[in-house]
């Protein structure tokens, strides 16, 4: 149920910033994950751990396929902790952001899965 419940979150989050996203036309990228994860509103806040949660959630069960800036295909997969908690993944993910800039207006998915997978990979 928890799971389910999860994913319903995710998917309302996802739903909702589309639509702010596609009115400021571009999708979700590194920027608006930065501006929900900085927030000091709880909504963005949980907005920001359900979609770094739904990332690492695939990530550990298997390999995420992502579309890279180059044109080239990448699997990547991390090996996250089962204690870690919202606020070290969210310290993760705006760490990463701060050293590769260059990410900042690609794909969300992309920048917190190459965060998760530089931060904790699969030995």
């Amino acid at each position: 149920m928890v799971g389910s419940l999860k994913w319903l979150v995710v998917a309302m989050f996802v739903t909702s910033t589309g639509s702010y996203a596609q009115q400021a036309g571009y999708s979700y990228n590194g920027v608006l994950v930065r501006t929900a994860c900085e927030s000091n509103q709880i909504s963005r806040q949980q907005a920001c751990n359900a979609y770094i949660s739904a990332v690492a959630d695939v990530m550990v069960r298997g390999t995420l396929t992502l579309s890279m800036p180059d044109g080239k295909i990448r699997t990547e997969r991390a090996c996250v902790p089962a204690e870690s908690d919202f606020a070290s993944l969210r310290k993760i993910v705006l760490d990463w952001l701060d050293r590769n800039t260059n990410y900042e207006l690609q794909n969300g998915v992309t920048v917190v899965a190459l965060a998760l997978s530089a931060a904790f990979p699969c030995r």
